[in-house]
């Protein structure tokens, strides 16, 4: 059981910076409650801003080393983490001026928790954000590696004998090292009832999840910057490429590793350097020059993996596995998050190089979204916004406060219009013309495509695999990689897309896998190809094609593919201008049928229909990748449940209890298990942990989904026997 439940209320000090808003989004995400503390209100009031869905509570901190000004903050909480330091960034100043504020502002802390704790609290373990640099010196000559077992004690020793003329990296070394001896110093003398959990990051990169408020700029950010600069201006020399940057980590992996420490019971008395590779002038110039043409100036990075290897084999090494193995997580590639930090200070020095020669203004920050990453107001267009998901997702967006645009053809774009009236519709014909989307993509800040060349009709045709990768094509043409709005496409696939449902279980799908065998299989036979086939290799490529646009064209914008089951659930809602919307899902229709007549063979139980997911949890999906900046790049599967016959004739069962007639199912709980033990499953599990996607009971759903398609065939056949009855007469 974890040591603090998703739920728990958790203190965060210096959420404004560029580690803490990762960490808050990564709580809400968990699931936690979030207090955070800050300096000022309008630190705090930016915070706020950035998840207005979600009800943080804001501490303010008058003085970090003053034990009274955390009394407030440390009320009721049953965790901290404690991110702020009050550390002088000016490294030229004296010792003093950074040292002990440093130490002081964990010490208060810890005195404040503990006597709140005194009087009834519930705090159970506190995670102290620390630094590699705790660990060892990165300044030195390698090949050297330190572990968790190491302390920098030669640059306290330095500081102590040279004073003020000690080097910043010295300084700012023996800060970090004797800010974390006063944590365990603290918790080896008072032997407080919680435990301690100290985390030791390298050098932080990866995306911007918000912009700092107005004067204050973040150490881990500015750095970043200034790493960089050299890197994005042309005539740098060569040698330039194998200067040693000490480590790298991902700022999304300390996030992560900020909220695994809550709830991993071992973690407890432990340091955790979090660090994942070795950083050089080369992988700066890789990043800065990516996708430049040589024409730049820039100086070009060398990919060749010798070269690499060799710098590597020279570094000084923060061995940072052990929190990879007790946390259960992999670091994030240095290439890509270095790319992201990259394009993210092009971005922002062309804007104020705009802004010098314009007075302002500069271009629209596609490229720094805020967290959430799409704020309520945001224009999101739905392209296929009349199919079942479609009503469900714009339904959802509109609850959570955005604006939206849709798409469909011109058959069914009225009844879109008829369910929202509000909202925007935009007509397309023809989703695979270049220029399909032209007019309905300006101005939108977000995009979630539902639109599929996938009826039935084009299935065994000689195009069909050709339309439908043309239908994701040409929205993304006409999105552009340059496009001045839009931050993120979420594009909706299909879990036909990572793996075969048809096979015999068990088998168990990830995020990981890609249905190539359909796409082998429709390539060799093509249109004698089994229609389950062909749509799998169509949902296969379809898919592949969308990365494979990004991979290629490195858009301004960000991707995320939601790969949901079969979807089962009600309707949206009746129409407010009473027209009639047919929602009788043709495929729900087909799939409930056998259950509800008379004759279903019994065998039919045992028979696997996929995996099941509530179409609502697929709508709730598309709004949380939205909103989630770390689904950035990401695919997730969105599945609940696997799918059985025995799960349709139970629904109807419930759903229509007076119809004895119906095929009856198995409620019990050790057949229902042994059924799954031998599922075909696709795992939905990433969903929940990074997007916090609940799922819906299967037999909810399905029970709510039977009891309105038999009221519509009852409507049809009372409708039907009417009319024959008129006709006598």
């Amino acid at each position: 059981m974890p040591v603090v439940q998703p739920g728990s209320l958790v203190l965060v000090t210096g959420a404004s910076g560029f580690i803490g808003a990762h960490t808050v989004s990564a709580l809400i995400s968990a699931g936690f409650s979030v207090r955070i503390a800050v300096r000022t209100a309008e630190q705090g009031a930016h915070v706020v801003r950035l998840f207005p869905t979600e009800p943080i509570d804001v501490a303010l901190i008058d003085d970090w080393t003053d034990p009274a000004s955390y009394v407030k903050a440390v009320k009721d909480v049953h965790a901290i983490i404690h991110l702020a330091s009050p550390a002088n960034l000016d490294l030229t100043a004296d010792p003093e001026d950074i040292l002990i504020p440093a130490v002081r502002s964990v010490t208060s802390l810890l005195e404040t928790a503990d006597r709140t704790q005194a009087l009834g609290g519930s705090l159970k373990r506190v995670i102290y954000l620390s630094s590699a640099a705790a660990a060892g010196r990165y300044d030195i000559p390698g090949p050297v590696t330190f572990t968790e077992e190491d302390w920098n004690d030669q640059s306290v020793a330095a500081v102590q004998t040279l004073g003020a003329s000690a080097s910043g990296a010295f300084k700012y070394s023996a800060c970090k090292t004797m800010a974390e001896r006063a944590l365990w110093d603290y918790v080896e003398d008072m032997d407080p009832t919680w435990d301690a959990v100290s985390l030791l990051p390298s050098c932080n990169f990866g995306p911007t999840s918000q912009q700092a408020t107005a004067g204050a700029v973040t150490t881990s950010g500015s750095l970043i910057v200034a790493l960089f600069k050299p890197f994005l201006q042309p005539g740098i020399p060569d040698e330039c490429l194998h200067e040693s940057f000490g480590n790298f980590v991902d700022v999304r992996d300390v996030a992560h590793c900020c909220v695994a420490s809550l709830c991993v019971p071992e973690a407890g008395g432990q340091r955790f350097i979090v660090s994942a590779s070795s950083l050089w002038g080369n992988d700066f110039a890789l990043a800065a020059s990516h996708g430049v043409s040589e024409l730049s100036g820039l100086t070009m990075g060398r990919y060749d993996p010798k070269f690499r290897g060799q710098l590597d084999s020279q570094a000084v090494q923060y061995d940072g596995s052990k929190a990879e193995r007790t946390f259960a997580f992999k670091y994030r590639p240095k290439d890509e998050s270095l790319e992201e930090a990259a394009t993210f200070i092009k971005a922002q020095m062309v804007s104020a190089y705009l802004s010098s020669i314009t007075g302002g203004g500069g271009l629209p920050s596609s490229s720094s979204p805020n967290m959430p990453f799409l704020p309520r107001g945001s224009l999101v267009l739905v392209t296929g916004g009349s199919c079942f998901v479609g009503t469900h997702t714009v339904a959802a967006l509109l609850a959570a406060g955005f604006k939206v645009r849709v798409t469909d053809n011109q058959h069914k774009i009225g009844q879109v219009h008829a369910l929202f009236p509000d909202v925007e519709c935009y007509v397309v014909n023809d989703i695979t013309r270049y220029d399909a989307y032209e007019d309905a993509v300006e101005g939108v800040d977000g995009i979630i495509n539902l639109a599929f060349q996938s009826t039935t009709c084009h299935i065994g045709d000689h195009f069909f695999l050709e339309r439908a990768v043309r239908g994701v094509t040409s929205l993304l043409n006409s999105v552009g990689p340059l496009n001045p709005t839009v931050k993120r496409v979420v594009h909706i696939s299909s879990i036909a897309s990572a793996g075969r449902y048809d096979v015999p279980g068990p088998v168990s799908y990830t995020e990981k896998d890609w249905n190539d065998q359909c796409v082998d299989i429709v390539e060799l036979k093509q249109a004698a190809a089994p229609s389950s086939i062909q749509y799998c290799a169509s949902k296969t490529l379809a898919e592949t094609a969308f990365w494979e646009w990004i991979r290629r064209r490195q858009p301004l914008w960000d991707g995320v593919a939601l790969l949901p089951g079969c979807t089962i659930g009600p309707p949206t809602h009746d129409t407010p201008t009473g027209m009639k919307v047919d929602h009788c899902d043709p495929l729900v229709l087909a799939l409930f049928q056998p259950f509800l007549s008379t004759g279903a063979p019994q065998n039919l139980l045992n028979q696997s229909f996929g995996n099941f997911v509530d179409r609502r949890d697929v709508a709730d999906a598309c709004v949380k990748a939205m909103r989630t900046p770390e689904a950035s790049g990401e695919r997730f599967i969105i599945s609940g449940t696997p799918l059985w016959g025995n799960d349709f004739a139970l629904a109807a069962n419930h759903a229509l209890p007076d119809h004895f007639e119906f095929l009856h199912g198995n409620e019990d709980v050790t057949y229902r298990a042994e059924l799954d033990r031998q599922a075909v499953y696709f795992d939905g599990s990433k969903a929940t942990h990074v997007l916090g996607l609940k799922y819906r009971s299967k037999d909810e759903s399905m029970t709510e989904a039977v009891g309105y398609i038999f009221k519509q065939l009852e409507d049809a056949w009372r409708a039907k026997r009417e009319a024959e009855e008129g006709e006598l007469f």
